[in-house]
């Protein structure tokens, strides 16, 4: 299913993001407003997601655009 999906090339972003501990691989989610680059109610894959615990939590976020 995933190779499937991930075969044709699609836009890929990485974003920073208040920590989302229950986060997945594989989980879609839906931006609903990004002034900053244009995007409004598009849904992502996540491919990959970074938390790191510091003074603060700092989350990294690699999405790619649902085809």
């Amino acid at each position: 299913f995933l190779i499937s999906k991930m075969a044709d090339p699609i836009p890929i972003l990485t974003i920073n993001a208040m920590a989302m501990p229950k986060l997945q691989l594989g989980d879609r989610i839906r931006i609903v407003n990004l002034e900053t680059l244009g995007i409004s109610n598009t849904e992502y894959w996540v491919v990959s997601h970074t938390l790191s615990v510091g003074d603060t939590l700092d989350h990294s976020i690699t999405l790619r655009k649902v085809s």
